[in-house]
């Protein structure tokens, strides 16, 4: 739904898929920092989510990094609520 919402208002907008090999917070994570490291793209959007009782403290920590590493080469990141 994302994809065909960006397409919508943005039909000349480069999109690129970049999908984790799993729901874990590992692999979410592996696929994000790919994003940021390789500078896929300016903006990244998330349809999914979990409920904070759920993470740890380290993936919450992690999940932090990664944003505010993107966050330095101007990636910004937009979750569903």
């Amino acid at each position: 739904l994302d994809v065909e919402a960006v397409h919508a208002v943005a039909p000349d907008a480069n999109i690129v898929y970049a999908g984790a090999a799993s729901c874990y917070d590992d692999d979410l994570l592996d696929s994000l920092g790919k994003i940021v490291d390789g500078r896929l793209a300016d903006i990244v959007s998330n349809s999914w989510g979990d409920l904070e009782s759920n993470e740890t403290t380290a993936s919450a920590a992690a999940y932090d990094q990664v944003f505010q590493r993107g966050a330095v080469e101007g990636i910004g990141f937009y979750f569903s609520s």
